[in-house]
């Protein structure tokens, strides 16, 4: 399934795309169903620091 992207130009629009279906019925609440991924890249993988920096190594 692709993802849309979506590129707001003001805060107001960024703010009505974050929540246009994050209305959580059964919390009652407002629920992003989004995270931080850490990485400004969408192309970085999801693996940590750590992991990063001891590729290749087999010792750590």
């Amino acid at each position: 399934m692709p993802i849309a992207t979506v590129r707001p130009t003001t805060w107001g629009e960024l703010i009505e795309a974050l929540y246009a279906s994050a209305w959580n019925e059964s919390l009652g609440r407002y629920r992003l169903p989004y995270a931080f991924r850490g990485h400004p890249r969408v192309d970085e993988d999801l693996s940590s620091s750590l992991v990063r920096l001891a590729a290749g190594r087999p010792n750590v």
